[in-house]
Protein backbone atom coordinates (compact mmCIF):
# COMPACT_ATOMS: atom_id res chain seq x y z
CA UNK A 1 0.00 0.00 0.00
CA UNK A 2 1.54 3.18 -0.92
CA UNK A 3 0.91 6.38 1.52
CA UNK A 4 1.39 9.64 0.14
CA UNK A 5 1.10 13.50 1.72
CA UNK A 6 -1.90 15.26 0.63
CA UNK A 7 -2.75 19.42 1.42
CA UNK A 8 -6.42 19.89 1.81
CA UNK A 9 -7.00 21.48 -1.44
CA UNK A 10 -6.04 17.81 -2.86
CA UNK A 11 -8.60 16.02 -0.91
CA UNK A 12 -11.98 15.75 -1.36
CA UNK A 13 -13.69 15.38 2.24
CA UNK A 14 -17.34 13.67 2.64
CA UNK A 15 -18.94 10.40 1.92
CA UNK A 16 -17.95 9.44 -2.14
CA UNK A 17 -19.10 6.14 -3.82
CA UNK A 18 -16.84 3.74 -5.68
CA UNK A 19 -19.41 0.93 -7.18
CA UNK A 20 -21.78 -0.09 -4.34
CA UNK A 21 -19.22 0.37 -2.01
CA UNK A 22 -19.74 3.82 0.50
CA UNK A 23 -16.63 4.84 2.02
CA UNK A 24 -16.68 8.00 5.32
CA UNK A 25 -13.41 10.08 5.02
CA UNK A 26 -12.63 12.17 7.93
CA UNK A 27 -10.72 14.56 7.04
CA UNK A 28 -9.59 18.62 8.77
CA UNK A 29 -7.26 21.13 7.74
CA UNK A 30 -4.68 20.24 10.60
CA UNK A 31 -3.94 16.47 8.44
CA UNK A 32 -2.43 18.15 4.75
CA UNK A 33 0.38 16.69 5.07
CA UNK A 34 -0.45 13.60 6.93
CA UNK A 35 -1.26 10.01 5.22
CA UNK A 36 -4.99 9.68 5.23
CA UNK A 37 -6.73 6.98 6.59
CA UNK A 38 -10.15 5.69 5.75
CA UNK A 39 -13.34 4.58 8.38
CA UNK A 40 -15.24 1.79 6.90
CA UNK A 41 -18.81 0.70 7.49
CA UNK A 42 -17.51 -2.87 7.58
CA UNK A 43 -15.33 -2.51 10.53
CA UNK A 44 -14.97 0.64 13.09
CA UNK A 45 -11.27 2.33 12.36
CA UNK A 46 -10.12 -0.59 10.44
CA UNK A 47 -7.32 0.20 7.94
CA UNK A 48 -8.80 -0.45 4.46
CA UNK A 49 -7.54 0.06 0.89
CA UNK A 50 -6.55 3.27 1.01
CA UNK A 51 -7.34 5.94 -1.99
CA UNK A 52 -4.30 7.56 -3.58
CA UNK A 53 -4.69 11.08 -2.39
CA UNK A 54 -3.29 13.83 -4.10
CA UNK A 55 -5.88 13.70 -6.84
CA UNK A 56 -9.66 14.28 -7.69
CA UNK A 57 -12.25 12.26 -7.00
CA UNK A 58 -13.67 11.70 -10.35
CA UNK A 59 -9.55 10.59 -11.92
CA UNK A 60 -10.25 7.01 -9.64
CA UNK A 61 -11.01 4.29 -11.99
CA UNK A 62 -13.78 2.03 -11.41
CA UNK A 63 -13.40 -1.24 -9.44
CA UNK A 64 -13.18 -4.76 -10.67
CA UNK A 65 -16.84 -5.83 -11.31
CA UNK A 66 -17.95 -2.30 -12.37
CA UNK A 67 -17.84 0.17 -15.34
CA UNK A 68 -18.55 3.27 -16.79
CA UNK A 69 -18.52 5.71 -19.70
CA UNK A 70 -14.92 6.48 -19.25
CA UNK A 71 -14.05 3.99 -16.94
CA UNK A 72 -13.26 6.46 -14.18
CA UNK A 73 -15.53 8.43 -11.12
CA UNK A 74 -17.82 11.21 -12.23
CA UNK A 75 -20.31 12.91 -9.18
CA UNK A 76 -23.47 11.80 -12.01
CA UNK A 77 -24.25 8.52 -10.94
CA UNK A 78 -26.08 7.28 -14.30
CA UNK A 79 -22.91 7.72 -15.85
CA UNK A 80 -20.37 6.91 -13.38
CA UNK A 81 -19.11 3.35 -12.52
CA UNK A 82 -21.84 0.98 -12.47
CA UNK A 83 -22.30 -2.62 -11.31
CA UNK A 84 -22.30 -5.36 -14.19
CA UNK A 85 -25.17 -6.56 -15.15
CA UNK A 86 -26.55 -10.13 -14.07
CA UNK A 87 -24.66 -12.62 -16.61
CA UNK A 88 -21.29 -10.27 -17.23
CA UNK A 89 -18.12 -9.53 -15.20
CA UNK A 90 -15.11 -7.19 -14.97
CA UNK A 91 -12.11 -8.78 -13.70
CA UNK A 92 -10.52 -5.12 -14.49
CA UNK A 93 -10.14 -1.67 -13.32
CA UNK A 94 -11.14 1.24 -15.45
CA UNK A 95 -13.34 -0.58 -17.71
CA UNK A 96 -15.98 0.53 -20.14
CA UNK A 97 -17.76 -2.28 -20.62
CA UNK A 98 -18.48 -5.59 -18.66
CA UNK A 99 -17.95 -8.90 -20.34
CA UNK A 100 -20.67 -12.17 -21.37
CA UNK A 101 -19.86 -15.34 -19.28
CA UNK A 102 -19.82 -17.83 -22.09
CA UNK A 103 -22.53 -20.55 -22.55
CA UNK A 104 -21.51 -22.96 -19.84
CA UNK A 105 -20.21 -20.29 -17.25
CA UNK A 106 -22.18 -18.93 -14.48
CA UNK A 107 -21.29 -14.99 -13.17
CA UNK A 108 -20.14 -15.56 -9.26
CA UNK A 109 -18.57 -13.23 -6.98
CA UNK A 110 -14.87 -12.98 -5.43
CA UNK A 111 -15.51 -11.89 -1.87
CA UNK A 112 -12.68 -10.29 0.22
CA UNK A 113 -13.00 -8.23 3.43
CA UNK A 114 -14.52 -4.91 1.89
CA UNK A 115 -16.69 -5.58 -0.87
CA UNK A 116 -18.41 -8.48 -3.63
CA UNK A 117 -17.89 -7.64 -6.91
CA UNK A 118 -18.73 -9.60 -10.14
CA UNK A 119 -15.12 -10.33 -11.15
CA UNK A 120 -15.32 -13.50 -12.68
CA UNK A 121 -17.34 -16.13 -14.05
CA UNK A 122 -17.26 -20.06 -12.52
CA UNK A 123 -17.44 -23.00 -14.48
CA UNK A 124 -21.01 -24.43 -14.51
CA UNK A 125 -20.32 -28.36 -13.42
CA UNK A 126 -20.53 -29.76 -16.88
CA UNK A 127 -20.84 -28.25 -20.81
CA UNK A 128 -24.74 -29.51 -20.40
CA UNK A 129 -25.65 -26.98 -17.74
CA UNK A 130 -27.14 -23.76 -18.43
CA UNK A 131 -27.43 -20.52 -16.17
CA UNK A 132 -30.78 -19.71 -15.96
CA UNK A 133 -31.89 -16.39 -16.81
CA UNK A 134 -31.66 -13.37 -13.72
CA UNK A 135 -30.29 -15.87 -10.94
CA UNK A 136 -26.87 -17.07 -9.98
CA UNK A 137 -27.71 -20.72 -10.18
CA UNK A 138 -26.82 -23.45 -12.60
CA UNK A 139 -28.85 -25.73 -14.01
CA UNK A 140 -28.88 -28.97 -16.26
CA UNK A 141 -32.54 -28.31 -17.69
CA UNK A 142 -34.75 -24.99 -17.69
CA UNK A 143 -37.29 -25.58 -14.85
CA UNK A 144 -40.89 -26.13 -16.47
CA UNK A 145 -43.14 -23.09 -17.33
CA UNK A 146 -39.40 -22.05 -19.14
CA UNK A 147 -37.22 -22.45 -22.72
CA UNK A 148 -33.20 -21.96 -22.75
CA UNK A 149 -32.81 -19.17 -25.01
CA UNK A 150 -29.92 -16.23 -26.02
CA UNK A 151 -30.54 -13.62 -28.05
CA UNK A 152 -28.75 -10.96 -29.81
CA UNK A 153 -29.91 -7.53 -31.30
CA UNK A 154 -28.11 -4.28 -32.63
CA UNK A 155 -27.95 -1.76 -30.35
CA UNK A 156 -29.29 0.79 -32.16
CA UNK A 157 -32.79 -0.77 -31.50
CA UNK A 158 -34.71 1.30 -28.56
CA UNK A 159 -35.16 -2.60 -26.55
CA UNK A 160 -31.32 -2.71 -25.73
CA UNK A 161 -30.48 0.86 -24.44
CA UNK A 162 -27.98 1.03 -21.88
CA UNK A 163 -27.87 -2.06 -21.75
CA UNK A 164 -25.85 -2.31 -24.77
CA UNK A 165 -22.98 -0.23 -23.06
CA UNK A 166 -23.38 -2.89 -20.12
CA UNK A 167 -22.29 -5.27 -21.63
CA UNK A 168 -20.61 -5.10 -25.14
CA UNK A 169 -19.73 -1.31 -25.04
CA UNK A 170 -19.40 0.14 -28.57
CA UNK A 171 -20.19 -3.44 -30.35
CA UNK A 172 -22.97 -3.60 -32.88
CA UNK A 173 -24.86 -5.96 -30.47
CA UNK A 174 -26.42 -6.19 -27.07
CA UNK A 175 -28.18 -9.27 -25.10
CA UNK A 176 -31.16 -8.91 -24.01
CA UNK A 177 -32.35 -12.47 -23.37
CA UNK A 178 -30.11 -14.88 -21.30
CA UNK A 179 -30.45 -18.21 -20.56
CA UNK A 180 -34.01 -19.41 -19.02
CA UNK A 181 -36.89 -17.59 -20.17
CA UNK A 182 -40.56 -17.90 -19.86
CA UNK A 183 -42.65 -19.32 -22.11
CA UNK A 184 -44.78 -16.81 -23.90
CA UNK A 185 -48.41 -16.45 -23.67
CA UNK A 186 -50.67 -19.29 -25.66
CA UNK A 187 -47.45 -21.80 -25.05
CA UNK A 188 -45.98 -24.41 -22.18
CA UNK A 189 -43.10 -26.31 -21.36
CA UNK A 190 -43.48 -29.22 -18.99
CA UNK A 191 -40.17 -31.70 -17.15
CA UNK A 192 -40.92 -34.30 -19.94
CA UNK A 193 -40.19 -31.70 -22.92
CA UNK A 194 -36.92 -30.70 -24.40
CA UNK A 195 -36.04 -27.11 -23.51
CA UNK A 196 -35.05 -25.77 -26.26
CA UNK A 197 -38.37 -24.25 -27.04
CA UNK A 198 -41.93 -24.12 -25.74
CA UNK A 199 -45.17 -26.03 -27.45
CA UNK A 200 -48.27 -24.40 -28.86
CA UNK A 201 -51.39 -24.93 -26.88
CA UNK A 202 -53.68 -27.59 -28.10
CA UNK A 203 -56.88 -26.86 -29.55
CA UNK A 204 -59.34 -25.56 -27.13
CA UNK A 205 -56.42 -24.79 -24.38
CA UNK A 206 -54.77 -21.90 -23.51
CA UNK A 207 -52.00 -20.19 -21.40
CA UNK A 208 -53.42 -16.70 -20.37
CA UNK A 209 -49.63 -15.80 -19.07
CA UNK A 210 -46.25 -16.21 -20.01
CA UNK A 211 -44.01 -19.31 -17.37
CA UNK A 212 -47.48 -21.90 -18.09
CA UNK A 213 -45.71 -25.24 -17.63
CA UNK A 214 -49.71 -26.83 -19.25
CA UNK A 215 -52.25 -24.92 -20.98
CA UNK A 216 -55.73 -24.95 -19.30
CA UNK A 217 -58.50 -26.39 -21.12
CA UNK A 218 -61.49 -23.51 -22.15
CA UNK A 219 -64.41 -24.48 -19.91
CA UNK A 220 -68.23 -24.80 -21.08
CA UNK A 221 -69.34 -21.98 -23.06
CA UNK A 222 -66.00 -20.73 -24.01
CA UNK A 223 -64.02 -21.90 -27.35
CA UNK A 224 -60.45 -20.70 -28.28
CA UNK A 225 -58.55 -21.52 -31.75
CA UNK A 226 -55.52 -18.85 -32.38
CA UNK A 227 -53.81 -17.03 -31.17
CA UNK A 228 -54.03 -19.33 -27.81
CA UNK A 229 -54.23 -16.95 -24.96
CA UNK A 230 -57.33 -16.49 -24.31
CA UNK A 231 -61.19 -18.33 -24.06
CA UNK A 232 -63.51 -16.99 -25.66
CA UNK A 233 -67.30 -16.32 -24.78
CA UNK A 234 -69.79 -18.06 -26.79
CA UNK A 235 -72.27 -15.96 -28.55
CA UNK A 236 -75.91 -15.27 -27.54
CA UNK A 237 -76.87 -17.38 -30.56
CA UNK A 238 -74.27 -20.48 -29.56
CA UNK A 239 -73.76 -22.88 -26.97
CA UNK A 240 -70.59 -24.93 -26.24
CA UNK A 241 -71.63 -27.88 -23.68
CA UNK A 242 -68.11 -29.58 -23.70
CA UNK A 243 -64.50 -28.16 -22.53
CA UNK A 244 -61.81 -27.75 -23.86
CA UNK A 245 -63.41 -26.69 -27.84
CA UNK A 246 -62.47 -24.80 -30.45
CA UNK A 247 -66.13 -23.43 -31.87
CA UNK A 248 -69.26 -23.23 -30.52
CA UNK A 249 -72.32 -24.74 -31.51
CA UNK A 250 -75.66 -24.08 -32.52
CA UNK A 251 -78.98 -25.38 -30.85
CA UNK A 252 -81.39 -27.64 -32.44
CA UNK A 253 -84.96 -26.66 -33.58
CA UNK A 254 -86.78 -24.72 -31.47
CA UNK A 255 -84.66 -24.47 -29.03
CA UNK A 256 -82.08 -21.22 -27.68
CA UNK A 257 -78.84 -21.02 -25.52
CA UNK A 258 -79.10 -20.93 -21.84
CA UNK A 259 -76.80 -19.20 -19.33
CA UNK A 260 -75.75 -21.38 -16.44
CA UNK A 261 -74.81 -20.11 -12.89
CA UNK A 262 -71.88 -18.43 -14.29
CA UNK A 263 -73.10 -16.38 -16.92
CA UNK A 264 -72.12 -18.85 -19.56
CA UNK A 265 -74.03 -20.28 -22.64
CA UNK A 266 -73.43 -23.63 -21.84
CA UNK A 267 -76.48 -25.64 -23.15
CA UNK A 268 -80.21 -25.06 -24.69
CA UNK A 269 -83.33 -24.71 -23.73
CA UNK A 270 -86.50 -25.31 -25.18
CA UNK A 271 -88.39 -21.90 -27.15
CA UNK A 272 -90.76 -22.02 -24.12
CA UNK A 273 -94.71 -23.10 -24.58
CA UNK A 274 -96.24 -24.10 -27.72
CA UNK A 275 -96.49 -20.55 -29.97
CA UNK A 276 -92.86 -19.65 -29.66
CA UNK A 277 -90.52 -19.87 -31.59
CA UNK A 278 -86.59 -19.13 -32.24
CA UNK A 279 -85.78 -16.01 -33.45
CA UNK A 280 -83.32 -15.34 -36.23
CA UNK A 281 -80.48 -15.41 -35.37
CA UNK A 282 -81.51 -17.89 -32.38
CA UNK A 283 -80.77 -15.69 -28.83
CA UNK A 284 -83.98 -15.49 -28.23
CA UNK A 285 -87.66 -16.85 -28.19
CA UNK A 286 -90.32 -14.77 -30.10
CA UNK A 287 -93.77 -15.83 -30.10
CA UNK A 288 -95.59 -16.90 -32.98
CA UNK A 289 -97.73 -13.62 -35.01
CA UNK A 290 -100.98 -14.10 -35.97
CA UNK A 291 -101.60 -16.31 -38.70
CA UNK A 292 -98.86 -18.53 -37.83
CA UNK A 293 -98.63 -21.54 -35.54
CA UNK A 294 -95.97 -23.84 -33.64
CA UNK A 295 -96.70 -27.15 -32.00
CA UNK A 296 -93.98 -29.04 -29.76
CA UNK A 297 -93.13 -31.03 -33.31
CA UNK A 298 -92.06 -28.35 -35.26
CA UNK A 299 -88.86 -26.52 -35.53
CA UNK A 300 -90.08 -22.75 -36.28
CA UNK A 301 -93.78 -21.01 -36.26
CA UNK A 302 -95.39 -22.36 -39.65
CA UNK A 303 -98.99 -19.98 -41.54
CA UNK A 304 -101.86 -22.19 -41.14
CA UNK A 305 -103.18 -23.82 -43.70
CA UNK A 306 -106.33 -21.98 -46.06
CA UNK A 307 -109.03 -22.28 -44.80
CA UNK A 308 -107.79 -21.99 -41.24
CA UNK A 309 -106.53 -19.27 -38.56
CA UNK A 310 -104.34 -17.98 -36.24
CA UNK A 311 -106.72 -14.74 -34.91
CA UNK A 312 -103.98 -14.49 -31.77
CA UNK A 313 -99.88 -14.30 -30.93
CA UNK A 314 -98.33 -17.16 -29.65
CA UNK A 315 -100.67 -20.03 -31.19
CA UNK A 316 -100.21 -23.12 -30.52
CA UNK A 317 -102.70 -24.53 -33.58
CA UNK A 318 -104.95 -23.34 -36.30
CA UNK A 319 -108.88 -23.06 -36.51
CA UNK A 320 -111.27 -22.60 -38.62
CA UNK A 321 -113.60 -19.03 -38.88
CA UNK A 322 -116.14 -19.41 -36.36
CA UNK A 323 -119.86 -19.47 -37.08
CA UNK A 324 -121.21 -16.26 -39.37
CA UNK A 325 -117.41 -15.43 -40.18
CA UNK A 326 -115.70 -16.06 -43.59
CA UNK A 327 -111.81 -16.90 -43.99
CA UNK A 328 -109.97 -13.87 -45.77
CA UNK A 329 -106.57 -14.83 -45.03
CA UNK A 330 -104.65 -16.99 -42.46
CA UNK A 331 -104.96 -14.42 -39.11
CA UNK A 332 -108.40 -12.24 -40.47
CA UNK A 333 -111.96 -13.86 -40.59
CA UNK A 334 -114.58 -11.69 -41.74
CA UNK A 335 -118.07 -11.18 -41.22
CA UNK A 336 -120.59 -13.02 -43.46
CA UNK A 337 -123.03 -10.04 -44.78
CA UNK A 338 -126.57 -10.07 -45.43
CA UNK A 339 -128.01 -12.47 -47.32
CA UNK A 340 -125.52 -15.16 -46.27
CA UNK A 341 -124.19 -17.44 -43.55
CA UNK A 342 -121.96 -19.80 -42.11
CA UNK A 343 -122.79 -22.31 -39.61
CA UNK A 344 -119.08 -24.10 -39.07
CA UNK A 345 -116.32 -25.58 -40.66
CA UNK A 346 -118.65 -27.72 -42.38
CA UNK A 347 -120.53 -25.36 -44.40
CA UNK A 348 -117.87 -24.98 -47.09
CA UNK A 349 -114.38 -26.70 -47.46
CA UNK A 350 -113.07 -23.23 -48.31
CA UNK A 351 -114.47 -21.72 -45.16
CA UNK A 352 -116.58 -19.01 -47.29
CA UNK A 353 -119.83 -17.50 -46.54
CA UNK A 354 -122.50 -19.16 -48.58
CA UNK A 355 -125.66 -17.26 -49.73
CA UNK A 356 -128.78 -18.36 -47.84
CA UNK A 357 -130.70 -21.35 -49.54
CA UNK A 358 -133.79 -20.36 -51.43
CA UNK A 359 -136.98 -19.75 -49.35
CA UNK A 360 -134.62 -18.41 -46.83
CA UNK A 361 -133.20 -14.80 -45.59
CA UNK A 362 -130.88 -13.22 -43.39
CA UNK A 363 -131.38 -9.55 -42.48
CA UNK A 364 -128.32 -9.64 -40.31
CA UNK A 365 -124.35 -9.64 -40.16
CA UNK A 366 -122.59 -12.37 -39.15
CA UNK A 367 -125.81 -15.06 -39.35
CA UNK A 368 -125.19 -18.29 -38.37
CA UNK A 369 -127.71 -19.57 -40.34
CA UNK A 370 -130.69 -18.40 -42.54
CA UNK A 371 -134.08 -17.86 -41.64
CA UNK A 372 -137.42 -19.06 -43.49
CA UNK A 373 -139.30 -17.01 -45.38
CA UNK A 374 -142.39 -16.16 -43.85
CA UNK A 375 -145.88 -18.15 -44.28
CA UNK A 376 -146.85 -18.50 -47.52
CA UNK A 377 -144.04 -16.60 -49.38
CA UNK A 378 -141.07 -18.02 -51.04
CA UNK A 379 -137.91 -16.36 -51.95
CA UNK A 380 -134.78 -16.81 -54.36
CA UNK A 381 -131.09 -17.67 -53.14
CA UNK A 382 -129.21 -15.08 -50.92
CA UNK A 383 -132.36 -13.41 -49.92
CA UNK A 384 -130.88 -10.16 -47.43
CA UNK A 385 -134.37 -9.27 -46.12
CA UNK A 386 -137.99 -11.14 -45.11
CA UNK A 387 -139.17 -8.36 -47.95
CA UNK A 388 -137.52 -9.80 -50.51
CA UNK A 389 -139.75 -12.88 -49.89
CA UNK A 390 -142.49 -13.39 -52.78
CA UNK A 391 -145.93 -14.12 -51.99
CA UNK A 392 -147.07 -17.39 -52.78
CA UNK A 393 -150.21 -17.78 -55.67
CA UNK A 394 -153.51 -17.85 -53.36
CA UNK A 395 -156.14 -19.57 -53.32
CA UNK A 396 -158.96 -21.59 -51.31
CA UNK A 397 -157.59 -24.43 -51.47
CA UNK A 398 -154.09 -26.34 -52.12
CA UNK A 399 -155.74 -27.78 -55.41
CA UNK A 400 -156.12 -24.23 -56.49
CA UNK A 401 -152.87 -23.06 -55.43
CA UNK A 402 -151.21 -26.17 -56.79
CA UNK A 403 -152.40 -25.98 -60.35
CA UNK A 404 -151.58 -22.21 -60.00
CA UNK A 405 -148.20 -22.91 -59.24
CA UNK A 406 -147.94 -25.51 -61.99
CA UNK A 407 -148.93 -23.48 -64.53
CA UNK A 408 -146.44 -20.60 -63.34
CA UNK A 409 -142.55 -19.34 -63.99
CA UNK A 410 -141.92 -20.26 -60.35
CA UNK A 411 -138.67 -22.39 -60.64
CA UNK A 412 -139.47 -25.80 -58.71
CA UNK A 413 -137.67 -25.18 -55.87
CA UNK A 414 -139.11 -22.08 -54.56
CA UNK A 415 -142.12 -23.49 -55.28
CA UNK A 416 -141.71 -26.66 -52.68
CA UNK A 417 -141.89 -23.71 -50.05
CA UNK A 418 -145.73 -22.98 -51.14
CA UNK A 419 -146.61 -26.30 -51.23
CA UNK A 420 -144.98 -26.90 -47.56
CA UNK A 421 -146.86 -24.48 -46.17
CA UNK A 422 -149.97 -25.84 -46.51
CA UNK A 423 -149.15 -29.04 -45.27
CA UNK A 424 -148.65 -30.96 -48.26
CA UNK A 425 -145.04 -31.63 -47.92
CA UNK A 426 -141.62 -31.18 -46.27
CA UNK A 427 -138.69 -29.42 -46.90
CA UNK A 428 -135.57 -30.32 -47.13
CA UNK A 429 -133.92 -30.44 -43.32
CA UNK A 430 -130.82 -31.79 -41.25
CA UNK A 431 -131.20 -34.59 -38.81
CA UNK A 432 -128.75 -34.89 -35.90
CA UNK A 433 -129.88 -38.45 -34.53
CA UNK A 434 -127.75 -40.26 -31.75
CA UNK A 435 -126.46 -42.47 -34.69
CA UNK A 436 -125.29 -39.76 -36.71
CA UNK A 437 -125.87 -37.03 -38.80
CA UNK A 438 -128.55 -37.19 -41.57
CA UNK A 439 -130.22 -35.25 -44.82
CA UNK A 440 -133.98 -35.44 -45.89
CA UNK A 441 -135.12 -34.32 -49.30
CA UNK A 442 -138.24 -32.44 -50.12
CA UNK A 443 -140.61 -34.63 -49.19
CA UNK A 444 -144.26 -34.56 -50.07
CA UNK A 445 -146.75 -35.84 -47.66
CA UNK A 446 -146.61 -39.68 -46.45
CA UNK A 447 -143.87 -40.33 -48.69
CA UNK A 448 -140.35 -42.14 -46.75
CA UNK A 449 -137.07 -41.46 -47.12
CA UNK A 450 -134.79 -44.85 -46.07
CA UNK A 451 -130.98 -44.46 -45.80
CA UNK A 452 -128.27 -47.15 -44.07
CA UNK A 453 -127.17 -46.36 -40.16
CA UNK A 454 -123.91 -44.65 -40.36
CA UNK A 455 -122.60 -47.48 -37.90
CA UNK A 456 -124.39 -50.19 -39.27
CA UNK A 457 -124.71 -49.95 -43.11
CA UNK A 458 -126.80 -53.08 -42.20
CA UNK A 459 -129.63 -51.62 -40.16
CA UNK A 460 -131.69 -48.72 -41.72
CA UNK A 461 -133.06 -45.38 -40.65
CA UNK A 462 -136.78 -44.59 -42.16
CA UNK A 463 -137.86 -40.50 -42.21
CA UNK A 464 -141.42 -39.82 -43.32
CA UNK A 465 -143.08 -36.55 -44.03
CA UNK A 466 -146.42 -37.02 -41.65
CA UNK A 467 -149.56 -34.88 -41.53
CA UNK A 468 -150.09 -33.07 -38.36
CA UNK A 469 -152.84 -30.25 -37.85
CA UNK A 470 -152.04 -28.02 -40.64
CA UNK A 471 -148.89 -28.79 -41.74
CA UNK A 472 -146.38 -31.41 -42.40
CA UNK A 473 -143.25 -32.87 -40.43
CA UNK A 474 -140.36 -35.78 -40.70
CA UNK A 475 -140.90 -38.74 -38.45
CA UNK A 476 -137.75 -40.72 -37.40
CA UNK A 477 -137.79 -44.37 -36.98
CA UNK A 478 -134.08 -45.48 -36.69
CA UNK A 479 -133.16 -49.13 -36.83
CA UNK A 480 -130.00 -48.40 -35.72
CA UNK A 481 -128.94 -49.49 -31.71
CA UNK A 482 -125.34 -48.28 -31.64
CA UNK A 483 -124.47 -44.35 -31.14
CA UNK A 484 -121.18 -42.56 -31.23
CA UNK A 485 -120.85 -43.36 -27.90
CA UNK A 486 -121.41 -46.96 -28.12
CA UNK A 487 -117.74 -48.21 -28.10
CA UNK A 488 -116.74 -45.35 -25.28
CA UNK A 489 -119.29 -46.79 -22.84
CA UNK A 490 -118.39 -50.68 -24.17
CA UNK A 491 -114.54 -49.91 -23.21
CA UNK A 492 -115.64 -48.81 -19.50
CA UNK A 493 -117.19 -52.58 -19.07
CA UNK A 494 -114.17 -53.41 -20.18
CA UNK A 495 -111.81 -51.41 -18.17
CA UNK A 496 -110.39 -53.90 -15.08
CA UNK A 497 -107.92 -51.43 -13.63
CA UNK A 498 -109.79 -48.65 -12.45
CA UNK A 499 -111.98 -48.90 -9.04
CA UNK A 500 -115.88 -49.23 -9.39
CA UNK A 501 -116.44 -45.66 -7.93
CA UNK A 502 -113.89 -44.14 -11.02
CA UNK A 503 -116.02 -46.37 -13.53
CA UNK A 504 -119.47 -45.55 -12.52
CA UNK A 505 -118.54 -41.64 -12.61
CA UNK A 506 -116.92 -41.81 -16.24
CA UNK A 507 -120.32 -43.72 -17.11
CA UNK A 508 -122.66 -40.48 -15.74
CA UNK A 509 -119.78 -38.14 -18.23
CA UNK A 510 -120.35 -40.14 -21.40
CA UNK A 511 -124.34 -40.70 -20.91
CA UNK A 512 -124.21 -36.70 -20.86
CA UNK A 513 -123.92 -37.09 -24.50
CA UNK A 514 -125.86 -38.16 -26.94
CA UNK A 515 -126.96 -41.83 -26.63
CA UNK A 516 -129.04 -44.25 -28.27
CA UNK A 517 -130.87 -47.37 -27.64
CA UNK A 518 -127.72 -49.72 -27.62
CA UNK A 519 -126.06 -47.58 -24.87
CA UNK A 520 -129.11 -48.35 -22.39
CA UNK A 521 -127.93 -51.99 -22.63
CA UNK A 522 -123.97 -50.95 -22.40
CA UNK A 523 -124.74 -48.82 -19.42
CA UNK A 524 -126.66 -52.02 -18.02
CA UNK A 525 -123.91 -54.27 -18.70
CA UNK A 526 -121.44 -51.75 -16.75
CA UNK A 527 -124.10 -51.06 -13.82
CA UNK A 528 -123.85 -55.28 -13.37
CA UNK A 529 -120.41 -55.87 -13.34
CA UNK A 530 -119.69 -53.39 -10.51
CA UNK A 531 -122.70 -54.81 -8.37
CA UNK A 532 -120.99 -58.10 -9.12
CA UNK A 533 -117.83 -56.81 -8.15
CA UNK A 534 -118.44 -55.28 -4.73
CA UNK A 535 -120.11 -56.72 -1.52
CA UNK A 536 -121.58 -53.17 -0.85
CA UNK A 537 -122.33 -50.18 -2.81
CA UNK A 538 -121.60 -46.92 -1.40
CA UNK A 539 -123.71 -43.86 -1.76
CA UNK A 540 -120.75 -42.34 -4.27
CA UNK A 541 -121.36 -45.46 -6.59
CA UNK A 542 -125.07 -45.04 -6.02
CA UNK A 543 -125.84 -41.41 -6.36
CA UNK A 544 -123.87 -41.22 -9.99
CA UNK A 545 -126.25 -44.52 -10.94
CA UNK A 546 -128.91 -42.19 -10.34
CA UNK A 547 -127.16 -39.31 -12.56
CA UNK A 548 -126.82 -42.64 -15.44
CA UNK A 549 -129.97 -43.03 -15.09
CA UNK A 550 -131.32 -39.79 -15.69
CA UNK A 551 -129.12 -39.10 -18.68
CA UNK A 552 -130.54 -42.17 -20.34
CA UNK A 553 -134.32 -40.86 -19.54
CA UNK A 554 -133.83 -38.13 -21.51
CA UNK A 555 -132.62 -39.47 -24.19
CA UNK A 556 -133.62 -39.92 -27.58
CA UNK A 557 -134.05 -43.91 -27.71
CA UNK A 558 -136.73 -43.78 -30.30
CA UNK A 559 -136.45 -46.97 -32.31
CA UNK A 560 -138.20 -48.96 -35.08
CA UNK A 561 -136.91 -52.67 -32.77
CA UNK A 562 -140.02 -52.55 -30.30
CA UNK A 563 -138.54 -55.23 -28.82
CA UNK A 564 -135.17 -55.12 -28.37
CA UNK A 565 -136.26 -51.73 -26.68
CA UNK A 566 -138.46 -53.58 -24.33
CA UNK A 567 -135.77 -55.86 -23.59
CA UNK A 568 -133.01 -53.13 -23.37
CA UNK A 569 -135.09 -51.19 -20.43
CA UNK A 570 -136.00 -53.67 -18.61
CA UNK A 571 -132.26 -55.38 -18.21
CA UNK A 572 -131.22 -51.50 -17.03
CA UNK A 573 -133.86 -51.04 -14.62
CA UNK A 574 -133.12 -54.99 -13.42
CA UNK A 575 -128.87 -53.30 -12.60
CA UNK A 576 -130.41 -50.33 -11.27
CA UNK A 577 -132.35 -52.28 -8.63
CA UNK A 578 -129.71 -55.39 -7.59
CA UNK A 579 -127.18 -51.88 -7.06
CA UNK A 580 -129.76 -51.03 -4.95
CA UNK A 581 -129.92 -53.66 -2.88
CA UNK A 582 -126.41 -53.45 -1.88
CA UNK A 583 -126.52 -49.89 -0.67
CA UNK A 584 -126.69 -49.40 2.89
CA UNK A 585 -128.96 -46.45 2.75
Amino acid sequence: MSNQKVSTSDVECGSKSTGSDSYSFECSPDLAGDFVQLKTSISQNELAEVVIVGRKWDAYRCSEGYFSDNGNHTTDPKTGCRECVDGFYNNAQGQTSCKPCTDDKIQAFISNQLDHKKTVCSRCPSTNHIVEHGTQTCTSKCPKGKHFNKKEISCDDPTCGELCKATKGNDTECYIEYGCVECPKGTYRDDNMDDKSCETCQDGHVAYLGGHSKCVDCREGTYSDDPKTQCTTCRTSEYQDERGQTTCKRCGAGKVPKKDNSGYYSSCEVCGPEGIEVNNPGSSCTPCKEGHYRTSGMDKCEECPSPKVALKREANGCEFCGAGTSYTDSKTCTPCPKGQFRAGQQESSTGTCLPCPVNTYSDKEKSSSCQLCPDKTYGEEGSDSAQKCTSCPTGDTFEEVNAKLKNSNIPSLLQQKCIADWGEACLSEDHSLPYGQYSTPFLTRDDIHTTPCLLEPSKKVEFQCVKKGDKSEIVVKPGCLKSEVTSEIEAIDKDTASSSTKKIAKLAEVTKKNVGLQDLKASADVIKGVTTKETKITRTVMEDIVNVTVNLIGADLRNSDIRYAASAGSEYLQSVHSALSKTDD
